[in-house]
């Protein structure tokens, strides 16, 4: 569920795809596949000591780093502790807490990880109260949000009825459908213009489960699935949901797009990005590792 530039854009030296987009083309919409740049920081990179612990943290409270100037924002230390992080409480933990372990240990912080529903992690982020993690890039989030670079990519899946399937080649075969997808996600420019376009969606909440129900009640042709890995690792997942016999994930993903920490722009949590980036960097082979388990 998976996934704010506008300051200064950098590529990305993992040479990771940076993008989030609808794959194919809408016409003249074909210019949305187009590679997402990282927004630097607002505050300039500052020096940085590794913090004494790494890791996650039960309920600690901020960062390391180096002290930022004054700020509209609440005072969010960044030389104390633990950085708050907001992750969705939806989120794929046997996943996703190795991973961010990983990067914290690479980057010498350690995390007090907040597991909220997603609105109301990307409004503590908004608010520069917090990171955020697992946002994508979107035009809205971009007059919002700085971000790192993509850690990893998630695609996006069409899942139907296995009773019900139906073609999907490209974005034009949706058509008329109704997508049901999580609310508060965000998929892109290109998915905003497909639903002015093509289709319309109907929003639920970010449990796999629960947009599985509306599409089993008619609700909607296909629901929205994030997951990292391929159709098949999406579908072994679903099996182990009440009617996951009964669901098909069709073959080609509708969307991918990068995965990104991501902080108002102009928090003093800011400067902690280039640290991120660097920490992404260099374990990017051990990320890539973990994206391809079955965990």
């Amino acid at each position: 569920m998976l996934q704010a530039p506008e300051s200064p854009e950098t590529q990305s030296r993992s040479g990771l795809p940076r993008r989030c987009m609808l794959l194919g083309a809408f016409g003249s919409l074909s210019a949305a596949v187009a590679p997402d740049a990282r927004a630097v920081a607002a505050s300039p990179a500052s020096a940085t000591r590794p913090a004494s612990s790494a890791g996650v943290a039960q309920r600690p409270a901020h960062v390391a780093g180096a002290a930022p100037a004054a700020t509209p924002f609440p005072p969010a230390s960044v030389d104390e502790g633990p950085i708050k992080l907001g992750i969705s409480d939806q989120t794929h933990k046997p996943f996703v807490l190795p991973l961010l372990k990983l990067i914290a240990d690479a980057a010498g912080l350690s995390w007090e990880l907040m597991p909220l529903p997603w609105p109301r992690a990307l409004l503590g982020a908004e608010l520069g109260q917090q990171l955020v993690f697992g946002l994508s890039r979107s035009p809205a989030r971009d007059n919002i949000f700085v971000y790192s670079q993509p850690v990893f990519v998630s695609r996006g899946w069409l899942v139907v009825p296995a009773a019900k399937p139906f073609k999907f080649d490209k974005p034009a075969d949706l058509r008329g459908r109704t997508l049901c997808v999580a609310r508060g996600a965000s998929y892109g420019r290109a998915f905003d213009e497909g639903r002015r376009q093509l289709f319309r969606v109907e929003t639920s909440g970010n449990d796999l489960e629960t947009r599985a129900r509306m599409l089993m009640m008619g609700r909607c042709d296909a629901m929205l699935a994030t997951h990292r890995g391929s159709a098949a690792a999406l579908q072994r997942r679903l099996r182990a949901m009440r009617d996951g016999e009964r669901l098909q994930v069709l073959a080609m993903p509708l969307v991918e797009e990068g995965i990104l920490f991501g902080v108002a722009r102009g928090s003093p949590l800011a400067a902690l990005l280039p640290r991120l980036d660097d920490a992404v960097h260099r374990s990017r082979a051990a990320i890539q590792a973990l994206v391809d388990s079955d965990v």
